[in-house]
């Protein structure tokens, strides 16, 4: 029974870390849109990297910062088959600064309350990663590009595919690929909120050693250009 509780334990622990890793992943500002013609017509023609993080680089420029409302839905599908509902606010700031607060947090999750990172613009990309077009990919009833992008510098992650929409210029899909096996696929929904287009929901699924889980999370309520400490 001890050893029953202490694998439960990690479990949790596990689903906890990865799930905070997910939405720190997945928080990116986006471009505004293009014109549908034009998108069809860059995927009949070779398309280099430069060009596509030029084009994702350019997204939201006026934006400086913003808070939203956000609720999460998380199902661990491995043992200990739990689910847990946590409401917060995520916040992001220039030139790179995104914030989760949680409300409530599980016990086993008590360290993840608060999360913070710094991520890279698009236009950092190329400092951080080797960057190919591996291809095209359908998302939703429309052709998309995809970024095969490996870091300079090694870790955990062997390689990610960024999923692109030449018509609107925002990632709808992002799966990273870990030397263990393990993979999180991420997809992005987006909504043109004021002069902005803005994620309002993210899907993970996360298959990694003794993890299966699947992941949902709304943004609302959205303010933009607001004063953040």
């Amino acid at each position: 029974m001890a050893r029953l509780l202490r694998t439960s334990r990690l479990g949790m622990c596990l689903a906890a870390w990865v799930f905070a890793c997910v939405l720190l992943l997945g928080a990116q500002v986006r471009a505004q849109g293009v014109n549908q013609a034009q998108g069809s017509a860059l995927l009949l023609r070779p398309l280099q990297p430069d060009y596509i993080i030029a084009r994702l680089a350019e997204r939201n420029q006026q934006l400086e910062s913003y808070q939203a409302h956000l609720y999460v839905a998380f199902r661990l599908r491995s043992f200990p088959y739990f689910r847990e509902h946590l409401e917060g606010t995520a916040s992001f700031k220039r030139p790179g600064t995104y914030q989760i607060a949680f409300n409530r947090v599980p016990r086993y999750a008590h360290g993840f309350s608060h999360l913070t990172a710094d991520l890279a613009d698009a236009g950092e990309w190329p400092r951080r990663f080797v960057i190919s077009v591996v291809g095209t990919r359908d998302f939703e009833g429309h052709h998309d590009i995809v970024l095969q992008l490996v870091a300079r510098v090694r870790g955990q992650i062997d390689h990610q595919d960024v999923v692109v929409n030449p018509t609107l210029w925002e990632v709808d899909q992002m799966e990273y690929h870990y030397y263990n096996g393990g993979t999180i696929s991420m997809q992005q929904h987006f909504a043109t909120l004021g002069k902005f287009r803005l994620i309002v929901a993210q899907d993970a699924q996360i298959q990694i050693p003794f993890v299966r889980a699947v992941a949902h999370a709304d943004y609302t309520q959205y303010h933009t250009n607001v004063a953040l400490q």
